[in-house]
């Protein structure tokens, strides 16, 4: 994978699909890390530089979302946007892996992957990008850390729930997740799943599953954390307080860092764009001209890839601003709008390779948080995806959903009289 691919998908930082459905029965033990449901091996790639060959379909089809989204959750917020398309893709991956027919057609259509060979392309993200976690010697006995890139995954499924075998050994065998049975009605449940989200992801993300209940089947999460020291940092006894213009006009108080810096650079008559190199991974900042709304909506923002590939060494005057927030995104809307129509849909949603219950995809959502200095850049990103059952609990063969007009009446039983009979046309009147 290129080191400008590589800049591009490191700062789309991650974290988590969650899902619910198929009910459990209450009255359960005390929550506890159940058994592993799986003895597939991952498969880990020793030797990345020489066996990996990254789908460059797939490549595209991340940054690809990551655009779209990006745009669309700005033009509806209007607020700071930090969106992780490789958390979504990831996740949506394994989402793919439970679903069939033409559910799982629109989940692949939306990540833009090889429906053959996806899960192969994601194992070979995750061994590529787990790789770069280690000491880098810059000569002289001086040494640093590469960017750290963390990705995990787990399955926390309900322990009276009959996930399907190959079902739970795919996503260990491709995503390096583990599957375990839990309680769901036991409030210690979400305790112990926070707790292993906030490991993975160095503390950045706190009480990201909010409440379990036996309604929820099951949850995958994927995290993604991220932590990159620049190459050049900057110099904090010339971080100034400065002014930073907003859409509107006014202004705000901001701290600027500042630094005389030889960085791939780019310029035109749209926008320039600067790359902050971190070690093995970068931040390309794109500042548009005419402002960020008017270069949103133009066709030069589907070109970035394309300007990038023409950046050029060029000594900088950088003036950039720290910065740190969170923001959190409901996303259904977004993923509906890019054809991934019947995950959501009670009626037409297919993901019969997780269970036999009928289930579907009821809500997603990603909550974000960057945190930039003069030394580097840590960020994180949970993405959840809830899933519920479409009809009756797990041991029911037959559906009775009365959610239109009917009929009743009252029969005494010793003679087989009714007492009384009406119909129900408005429950509400």
């Amino acid at each position: 994978m290129s080191r400008k691919i590589s800049g591009i998908v490191m700062i789309i930082m991650a974290v988590t699909l969650i899902f619910a459905g198929c009910n459990s029965n209450t009255g359960q033990p005390a929550a506890k890390l159940g058994v592993a449901l799986s003895n597939e091996v991952f498969n880990s790639i020793k030797d990345i530089q020489s066996t990996i060959d990254i789908d460059g379909q797939s490549i595209q089809g991340i940054n690809d979302l990551g655009y779209v989204l990006t745009r669309q959750i700005y033009e509806q917020e209007q607020e700071n946007v930090i969106f992780s398309p490789l958390s979504l893709s990831c996740a949506m991956a394994m989402l793919a892996d439970g679903a069939e027919g033409e559910t799982k057609q629109e989940i692949v259509d939306t990540l833009g992957s090889d429906s053959e060979q996806y899960n192969t392309t994601y194992n070979q993200i995750i061994n590529q990008l787990n790789s770069y976690a280690e000491k880098k010697d810059l000569g002289q006995g001086k040494k640093v850390e590469t960017s750290q890139i963390n990705i995990a995954n787990s399955a926390w499924f309900n322990q009276d729930l009959e996930i399907h075998q190959q079902y739970v050994d795919q996503l260990k065998r491709y995503y390096d997740a583990d599957a375990m049975n839990v309680d769901f009605t036991d409030e210690a449940t979400k305790g112990y799943m926070n707790k292993w989200i906030e490991d993975k992801t160095n503390g950045l993300l706190k009480d990201t599953i909010k409440r379990t209940s036996g309604d929820h089947a099951a949850f995958l999460i994927n995290t993604l954390y991220f932590k990159g020291t620049w190459q050049d940092q900057f110099d904090k006894e010339k971080t100034q307080e400065k002014v930073f213009k907003l859409a509107d006009g006014s202004e705000v108080p901001v701290e600027m860092m500042f630094g005389i810096l030889d960085k791939d650079y780019y310029d035109d008559s749209d926008c320039q764009i600067l790359k902050l190199d971190y070690y093995d991974t970068a931040m390309y900042v794109i500042l548009p001209k005419q402002g960020l709304e008017t270069f949103l909506e133009s066709e030069k923002y589907d070109t970035i890839e394309a300007m990038i590939d023409k950046m050029a060494k060029t000594q900088v005057d950088v003036h950039f601003p720290k910065f740190g927030y969170k923001n959190s995104t409901v996303l259904n809307e977004y993923l509906q709008n890019l054809g991934m129509i019947r995950a959501f849909d009670p009626e037409q949603a297919e993901f019969k390779n997780i269970c036999d219950a009928n289930i579907y995809l009821s809500r997603a959502f990603q909550n974000a948080t960057i945190e930039v200095d003069e030394d580097g850049t840590e960020a994180a990103a949970v993405t959840v995806m809830e899933m519920e059952l479409t009809a009756m609990p797990l041991s029911g063969d037959v559906v009775f959903n009365c959610n239109q007009p009917f009929l009743y009446l009252i029969k005494d039983d010793e003679t087989g009289i009714n007492l009384f009979m009406g119909v129900v046309n408005d429950p509400s009147q």
